[in-house]
């Protein structure tokens, strides 16, 4: 189903809900399966989908509580329901103010509501100072962009790389398939160019290959994904250069393409049941779904100390912590994305790899150490440090090639590395390789961080980081790893 104009407030996701109501007590009256739902807003790419998106969360448990309501009366039996809705409205209330005034507004209303309560246990005296720390957070949780994680600079080169091997892939799958709408998925699309530049490319390889065998081009059906909190706007918003790009390239050659926006964790369900044709995700797949479990002892202290990934002086249960959390991570998103693709289907994943994972000397484990200097220097508590730990993992070719083959819905076309090194451009001198990194990595983490540590901090952080990485690439080379896998679903 598609809202045509859907706008950026609650009511599309009202109206949503009402209709899977109804087709809901319709096949439960007839005794039939209810329906999956593919639900399309629609509007112009200058509306703000980020605030529509940021809805979805509510929207989806929503619809599990509201059906939990609806067998909770229907069991007690003394009632029929009449109607049963719900309402989202922003924490803010008035997504257009000042970020400041809204988070105001939403510690004060929480505050009415809760400081009765909470004076009864933690005393009224805290009680200024909680709600003051309460609109700090607030404030950056509204302002942090949740989904951003992949540095523009970096995913371009690799991919730019691994081109050939996207493009032998999206050319198998229309030679085998020949589909009149290719549905094509970029998961983790980022808010950066990167995406449409990917999108693009495998449209001018169907085009050509169309072409030689004097078949009409196909139509394109192009989702991007990441999570609710992504700026889908900015991407949005490079949608009319990517159409007008395509119409003075391809003209009436090429078949229509349109392009949507999906805002959910790929660790779910994403599709309908063998709707797509070809996956990509670049530098996405290595993030955890959660930080592992199994950091901590029985007892509750930290078994990571001083580091914040799997580091030399991690003991061996962190590594096989790590590992356990992206074997139940990768596998379920290999068996999710089985069920959405049609067989011979294509996918190429591009992620951040090792080659020994329990000893991956990434730019992270430096980083740690940084960290930990600043807990030296008396600017971060030891006690944060040792509870933080980043929720990725960086695998090796022999446990990406064992995971898919025990998962068994894909065959292997390529699986192969690139090493890029850390600064990029090895041309340039060591100050501005080393600020490259540094931002980078900046780039990737800093909300993760924020939250840890706090705001004040992350500028001394990553000016000390900038330096470690100077002292480190004067000393010897280092090199960011990359897998490239590309897969095709089999019968």
């Amino acid at each position: 189903m598609a809202d045509m104009g859907c706008s950026s407030g609650p009511n599309a996701f009202l109206l949503v809900s009402r209709i899977i109501d109804i087709i809901d007590e319709a096949s439960r009256g007839i005794n039939r399966q209810c329906p999956q739902f593919g639900v399309f807003l629609n509007d112009l790419p200058g509306n703000d989908f980020n605030g529509l998106f940021n809805q979805l969360s509510s929207f989806e448990k929503d619809l599990e509580e509201v059906e939990e309501v609806r067998q909770l009366v229907k069991a007690e039996t003394s009632f029929a329901v009449d109607k049963l809705e719900t309402f989202i409205i922003d924490w803010s209330v008035d997504s257009s103010q000042d970020l400041e005034i809204r988070a105001k507004f939403a510690a004060k209303s929480l505050r009415v509501v809760t400081e009765a309560l909470l004076e009864t246990t933690f005393t009224h005296e805290v009680m200024d100072d909680l709600f003051r720390l309460f609109e700090a957070c607030i404030k950056e949780r509204i302002a942090v962009k949740e989904g951003e994680y992949v540095n523009i600079v970096l995913s371009r080169i690799v991919t730019s790389k691994a081109g050939p091997i996207i493009e032998e892939s999206a050319r198998k799958v229309y030679n085998t398939l020949r589909p009149e709408c290719l549905m094509m998925a970029k998961m983790g699309c980022s808010s950066g160019p990167n995406a449409l530049q990917v999108v693009s490319r495998i449209i001018d390889v169907i085009e050509k290959a169309s072409r030689s065998i004097n078949c009409q081009c196909p139509q394109f059906g192009v989702f991007l994904n990441d999570l609710p909190g992504n700026d889908f706007n900015t991407m949005f918003n490079l949608l009319l250069n990517f159409y007008k790009d395509l119409q003075e390239a391809k003209g009436s050659s090429c078949g229509p393409c349109f392009v949507s926006g999906i805002p959910k964790s790929f660790y779910g369900r994403v599709f309908p049941d063998k709707f797509l044709h070809f996956v990509h995700s670049s530098y996405s797949v290595h993030w955890l779904s959660q930080v592992p479990r199994g950091l901590v002892s029985e007892n509750g202290e930290a078994l990571n100390k001083g580091n914040i990934y799997i580091a030399k002086t991690s003991p061996p249960k962190i590594h096989k912590a790590y590992y356990a959390q992206f074997k139940s991570d990768f596998t379920l998103f290999l068996r999710l994305r089985s069920r959405e693709m049609v067989s011979g289907g294509g996918m190429v994943l591009i992620f951040l790899g090792s080659i020994h994972s329990d000893d991956p000397d990434l730019v992270y484990e430096l980083f740690g150490s940084t960290l930990h200097d600043m807990v030296l220097e008396g600017l971060i508590e030891e006690e944060k440090l040792d509870n933080f730990n980043l929720p990725l993992y960086s695998p090796t070719v022999d446990e990406v090639r064992k995971l898919v083959e025990a998962e068994g819905s894909f065959a292997f076309n390529k699986l192969e590395t690139i090493t890029v090194d850390w600064g990029v451009d090895t041309s340039q001198s060591l100050d501005t390789q080393a600020e490259f990194v540094a931002k980078t990595v900046r780039a990737v983490i800093e909300p993760l961080l924020t939250i840890a540590f706090g705001h004040a901090v992350m500028d001394d952080l990553f000016l000390l980081f900038e330096t470690r990485v100077k002292a480190r690439m004067a000393e010897k080379r280092s090199e960011f790893v990359t897998i490239v896998v590309s897969l095709t679903k089999k019968e």
